[in-house]
């Protein structure tokens, strides 16, 4: 015991661990690749059901099949199972797409990383033996019993980890205004959780040793209730050394033990080091460790005030890695947030699971906490957004921000100053880096085209479907990918013509994100065009129609329309000749061969890059406009496995005979072509 006490005090030690398990995470990340057993031809498959979710009228499914899961989805009225029966599910696997638009969220590699690697259609579902283990059938129990609740959506979030009852509005506004950490099951909800229980088995006179045994399995169990999701195994795992560390007097250092923990989880899964709430758990509660003494003042307003200080500043590269963004007031709102959350409403969560008649005064707190969120949400002061920065950009912002904040708390204050001026250097990066780009982005059946020059933005069209709604995922990915460019405002939004796979996301961009101006075709306003002219009105965004033969010219830029009035939606598109820099491109919406022959009869045109007309439809792209423009390259963009089947295979023949190459977004994602690097082109996926 005195050998091991020596050598768990030695820093050596940690240092060694920590290289080890460094070791083994890149040889298991780059070297040892996952790969599935399950055959991607198969119709039928069996496993155990591991987690069940309803969303309206559909049921999602985590399903384990040997070693691996598949994720299901099957019509809610279809379902009739438990935890962990034993199914024979028969449907049509697919693999997950990756994402079209770089910097997004990949779902291909976050299913990988959770070793799954099928989605599943689930057309029948046949029970092949009932559950059978007391330990799912009491987590079937919970799940159950947490559905008579009118707050049952915050039970689960709190007791089980899961946000898939909350609404989307008010999610978003937790993580917009930056406490949705406080909603993540971590280490104030284990501690909470393992100290009442220390406390009744205290009260009851179980010995200690006894007690820290209940715990640990209680502690174990609750890992199981929850998934096992990285955040809570950081946390069950170091609540464990903690309690070994002090009851054999080892005066292990908390953060060596928390350096432990890591390498402990991280040996368990090294996958762990993808999943976000681990990274935000573990390194936050790292610096906070780290800088435990300086924040243990006697005033308990200044200690939450720099334990939300140290907080951000911690998140921010994580953040802006992986959202773009930081809301700065976050560090005021925690002043209420936190202790409003973590004392008040998750302890009052716990007592309403076990006294039900609470649960009325618990929909009313939630309901509280949620209004005042949705209403901070609309403050856009000190909300600001980042291109994203490189690994090594982060590497790099980690140490200038565990520099500062040591100098901060021995009261050299410069240096922090200096690290706020490279974050607006970071902020500013689009001004200091000239770049000239433009981006055919991957909207599905549609079109989309960003267009940026140095400072300048301007989107063509925005994609959309006639299921276009508030949540709509596609705006959101736009406004994304905006942010992860370093784009912080559109000057133009150019909507060729009225039609929703090309204006259907008009109304959710506007209402989301900066727009200076708002230009239309020449016909008459139709119905969509009409709706979105009453939100631009109430947001005093200023629009006009772009006539034929009218310039937009601005310091980087120059856009041309070309195209007049037609009796027919399509054939009225906007026909837009761009000139970036030395390069040129013609857009030419949804035009028809109609129009095509109008503007190239009355046009001198030389375009580097052609847009196809409506997606590669055989009605556009004639000989004649390829003929008379001979452009270098051709764009298309269109859905995958789209029911018109685009781009037709005449247009595709017609571009083979003039020695045009193409690409599709239906092949290769989002069309990066970066005029700055010599037209260098980039797709996603790549």
């Amino acid at each position: 015991m005195i050998k091991l006490r020596i050598l768990l005090l030695s820093n050596s030690f940690y240092f060694f661990l920590c290289f080890l398990t460094c070791i083994y995470v890149c040889i298991h990340i780059f070297c040892l690749q996952k790969e599935t057993q399950i055959d991607p031809k198969t119709t039928q498959l069996s496993g155990t059901i591991q987690s069940i979710s309803y969303k309206e009228d559909q049921v999602k499914l985590k399903i384990k099949v040997k070693k691996e899961y598949v994720i299901g989805y099957i019509k809610k009225e279809l379902f009739h199972y438990e935890l962990h029966d034993c199914i024979q599910a028969t449907g049509t696997l697919e693999i997950p797409s990756n994402n079209t638009m770089k910097n997004l969220f990949n779902y291909k590699k976050y299913l990988y990383y959770n070793n799954t690697f099928y989605t599943m259609e689930i057309k029948n579902l046949k029970l092949i033996s009932k559950n059978q283990n007391p330990f799912y059938k009491i987590k079937a129990w919970l799940i159950q019993k947490m559905e008579t609740y009118k707050s049952r959506a915050y039970l689960k979030l709190f007791l089980l980890g899961t946000t898939d009852e909350l609404d989307k509005d008010v999610y978003k506004s937790f993580q917009e205004n930056g406490i949705s950490h406080l909603f993540s099951v971590s280490g104030m909800h284990v501690s909470l959780l393992a100290g009442v229980l220390l406390f009744f088995l205290k009260k009851l006179k179980v010995k200690e040793d006894k007690r820290y045994i209940v715990v640990f399995f209680f502690l174990l169990f609750y890992l199981f209730l929850t998934n096992y999701l990285a955040p809570i195994l950081r946390s069950v795992v170091f609540f464990i050394f903690v309690c070994i560390n002090k009851r054999y007097d080892f005066h292990i250092k908390a953060i060596h033990l928390l350096l432990m923990t890591l390498c402990v989880c991280l040996l368990i899964d090294p996958y762990y080091l993808f999943n976000i709430g681990f990274l935000f758990s573990f390194v936050i509660t790292f610096y906070l460790m780290f800088f435990s003494k300086q924040l243990n003042t006697k005033s308990k307003l200044k200690n939450l005030l720099l334990v939300s200080f140290v907080s951000f500043f911690a998140g921010l590269p994580i953040s802006l890695y992986n959202f773009f963004s930081i809301n700065v007031l976050s560090i005021l709102y925690n002043l209420f947030f936190v202790p409003f959350v973590s004392i008040l409403v998750f302890p009052f969560s716990l007592l309403t699971f076990v006294f039900p008649f609470l649960d009325s005064i618990l929909f009313a707190l939630t309901k509280l906490l949620e209004a005042i969120s949705l209403f901070v949400d609309q403050i856009d002061l000190l909300k600001l957004s980042f291109s994203k920065p490189s690994l090594w950009i982060v590497l790099f912002y980690y140490a200038c921000i565990s520099f500062s904040l040591y100098k901060f708390f021995l009261k050299d204050r410069k240096y922090l100053y200096l690290f706020l001026l490279v974050l607006t250097f970071h902020y500013y990066d689009t001004f200091f880096f000239k770049n000239k780009y433009m981006v055919l982005l991957d909207v599905g059946q549609g079109d989309s085209i960003l267009l940026h020059a140095h400072t300048e933005n301007i989107l063509v069209d925005t994609g959309g479907k006639i299921t276009t709604n508030k949540d709509s995922y596609l705006a959101n990915n736009l406004i994304s990918y905006f942010k992860s460019l370093g784009i912080k405002h559109l000057d133009y939004l150019i909507l060729t013509h009225g039609d929703y796979d090309h204006m259907g996301e008009a109304m959710n961009l506007v209402n989301r994100f900066p727009v200076h101006n708002v230009l239309f075709n020449n016909n008459a306003y139709n119905k969509n065009e009409q709706q979105l002219i009453e939100v631009l009105k109430k947001k005093k965004i200023s629009y006009a129609k772009f006539k034929e033969g009218s310039q937009l010219s601005l310091k980087e830029m120059q856009i041309y329309s070309i195209n007049k009035a037609f009796s027919n939606e399509n054939e009225s598109s906007l026909v837009l000749y761009v000139k970036i820099g030395s390069y040129t491109i013609l857009l030419t919406g949804d035009a028809s061969i109609t129009s095509e022959d109008y503007f190239v009869n009355n046009y001198q045109l030389y375009p580097d890059i052609l847009k196809l007309g409506h997606h590669g439809a055989r009605t556009s792209t004639s000989t004649f406009l390829l003929d008379s423009t001979k452009p270098r390259l051709a764009l298309i963009s269109c859905g995958l496995d789209n029911k018109y089947k685009h781009p037709h295979k005449e247009v595709l023949d017609r571009l083979k005979q003039y020695q045009i190459p193409y690409l599709s977004t239906s092949e290769v994602g989002s069309i990066k072509i970066n005029f700055t690097q010599g037209g260098t082109i980039e797709t996603s996926p790549a």
